[in-house]
């Protein structure tokens, strides 16, 4: 019973915190489109497109490798 506990907990703990880096890492884009005017929003945006590719593009290029 406590396997089944451990492994379900350490898949809901894996979880929650995908969610938390999603709902953090977008909720920048969230404010900076409620405060910047439209055009500074918009590179914003795009830079922050940018980063997410050059933070999360070796994390998926080291899992397949």
């Amino acid at each position: 019973m406590t396997k089944n506990f451990d492994a379900i907990y350490s898949y809901n703990a894996a979880e929650s915190y995908g969610l938390a880096i999603a709902v953090l890492s977008t909720l920048d884009l969230v404010l900076a489109k409620a405060f910047m005017p439209p055009a500074e929003a918009g590179l914003y945006a795009s830079l922050t497109v940018i980063g997410k590719a050059i933070l999360f593009l070796p994390i998926a290029l080291a899992q397949v490798v």
